[in-house]
């Protein structure tokens, strides 16, 4: 039986060739070795990127999200293009057990995203400048480009967040909307709208578009 291990190559030089000493130190040293070998194991195990079923459970557990919602999202289903749904890469498939009309329980591939939403949302420091660099984030992690929403505080304790809804999954439009991936402070009031651009010359984003595009909003007195 060998007894070596990285532990016994470690032996300085005067005592490399007794072989009492080597199998002493590694005797001592091997379930030590062991151990990491199993706790890194443990950790591919629970790695948000691999885990799957209740591994994934026990991390959202930790994280502070369950796979298991508290309101049912309606609208998110896949379908095809020929019934009423939503087509590949924003639609999810309906579980075993969820209703005809919207999804109480997340399949494992988004239960991860959500997971991983839920872990930028931990620590998300609140403050109006970091809105846009959180909310391009989750939606990348959807697949979704960035620059699609407009973040407005309206200084009253309460903001309204513009999202072009026809580019945004329906299961990240349901989870911010329905606060259960909330971005602002407790007590803070949000609105969630769907994005339609001002119209504005040589300048273009999320907010602001040229003809065909834009729209024309009438001022308030």
């Amino acid at each position: 039986m060998n007894h070596e291990n990285q532990y016994t190559e470690l032996i300085a030089g005067a005592h490399f060739e007794k072989p009492k000493y080597s199998r002493f130190i590694y005797e001592i040293t091997e379930p030590l070795n062991i151990a990491r070998k199993r706790l890194a194991l443990l950790y591919e195990n629970f790695d948000v990127d691999t885990a799957v079923g209740v591994q994934l459970d026990a991390i959202g557990v930790r994280v502070g999200i369950s796979r298991h919602l508290p309101m049912k999202l309606i609208g998110i289903y896949f379908a095809l293009d020929d019934v009423d749904g939503v087509g590949f890469d924003r639609g999810v498939w309906k579980g075993k057990y969820d209703p005809d009309d919207g999804i109480v329980s997340l399949d494992d591939e988004t239960y991860r995203l959500v997971i991983k939403t839920k872990i930028l949302a931990n620590k998300f420091d609140g403050k109006n400048q970091s809105v846009p660099e959180f909310l391009n984030t989750v939606l990348g992690y959807f697949g979704v480009p960035a620059k699609i929403f407009d973040f407005q505080d309206e200084q009253n304790m309460h903001v309204v967040l513009n999202m072009t809804k026809s580019e945004t999954p329906p299961i990240v439009w349901e989870l911010i909307s329905r606060r259960l991936i909330d971005i602002v402070a407790a007590g803070v009031g949000m609105q969630i709208v769907d994005n339609e651009p001002y119209f504005g010359f040589d300048y273009e984003t999320a907010s602001v578009k040229g003809f065909d595009e834009g729209h024309f909003f009438p001022f308030e007195n």
